[in-house]
């Protein structure tokens, strides 16, 4: 189990990829613009392929650190009023979104990770 802290839900989700595998990582915000910075923009939650399409092709933009510059104003003329603010206020690893601990999941998924002997013995001699 790997757990991730933050001061909000976007840090949280972040720090707990951090923490992989089976460890912990604390993000503090003040942190976060520099933390968020290399991290690719499908890092930040609802960032689908079309919004990091758009951000490459009208913008330049690969990186959380590359919205880091835009205004919000830049932004929201690009990818409209609610993302565009979402992705300005995610590049300063703002989040106002609300954990919601009563709702009902709409799907689940599970990852299995397996090595087998033979791949352990190529690792072990590369």
């Amino acid at each position: 189990m790997s757990i991730g802290i933050g001061e909000n839900l976007l840090l949280a989700r972040i720090a707990s990829r951090k923490a992989k595998p089976a460890g912990s990582y604390h993000l503090v915000l003040s942190d976060a613009p520099s933390f968020l910075a290399p991290l690719p923009l499908d890092m930040i939650w609802g960032v689908g392929y079309a919004t990091k399409k758009k951000a490459e092709e009208k913008l330049s933009i690969n990186t959380i650190g590359d919205l880091q510059p835009h205004s919000k104003s830049a932004l929201v003329k690009v990818f409209g009023p609610a993302m565009g603010e979402k992705l300005y206020k995610a590049a300063k690893g703002l989040d106002d979104s609300k954990l919601q601990p009563d709702q009902k999941r709409k799907s689940v998924s599970a990852e299995i990770n397996v090595c087998s002997s033979h791949e352990q013995q190529l690792k072990l001699h590369n």
